[in-house]
């Protein structure tokens, strides 16, 4: 993460590509004149020489910003998504309001939930501030998510909002196992 400039993308993918290895998913967030970025990558082999390279003096030099380098256990993401019994997508949709993100991580996480993929914004309507919140929502084995739509929907009852938790249809990555 650090200040935007143009080509920021293309010479991070750049580097990755000239090492061999391979983009597998990547997210970028931009506010302001700001932006965090975060890929997960493939590698044919070893990722300690990637992991050197983007850590290297001369990549951060390129970059304008040190890169932050973290080696993911691909068995321990696949046994997290066996485990994970159904995706949801949740949108929330309300008047601007202090502690809302607050109040629906803490019922989210009173039902072992969590959340990933994470937008939210703030808008005028009707001289009124208005939120929007959308997420992916991972309902664990065991959680019956029909009971936390219910526990959603009861803020949206009390807060004049509109609530969405319906099935998400695209599963989350996961690598595959080199064979």
């Amino acid at each position: 993460m650090g200040k935007h400039r143009k080509g920021v993308a293309s010479d991070l993918t750049s580097i990755i590509f000239e090492q061999g290895a391979s983009i597998t998913a990547s997210k970028k967030l931009m506010v302001e004149d700001h932006f965090a970025m975060m890929f997960a990558v493939w590698t044919p082999e070893s990722t300690d020489g990637l992991r050197a390279i983007l850590e290297s003096d001369e990549v951060t030099k390129r970059m304008g910003t040190a890169l932050q380098v973290a080696v993911l256990d691909g068995q321990q993401a696949a046994a997290a998504a066996e485990a994970t019994t159904s995706q949801r997508r949740l949108k929330l949709n309300c008047p601007q309001r202090p502690g809302i993100v607050l109040a629906i991580t803490e019922l989210l996480k009173d039902h072992n939930c969590k959340m990933s993929s994470v937008d939210a914004e703030a808008y005028e309507k009707a001289s009124e501030i208005w939120f929007t919140l959308e997420c992916i929502v991972d309902v664990p084995a065991g959680v019956d998510p029909d009971r936390v739509a219910s526990d959603l929907h009861f803020w949206s009852s009390a807060h004049d909002a509109q609530v969405i938790f319906d099935k998400w249809l695209k599963p989350h990555f996961t690598p595959l196992s080199h064979a």
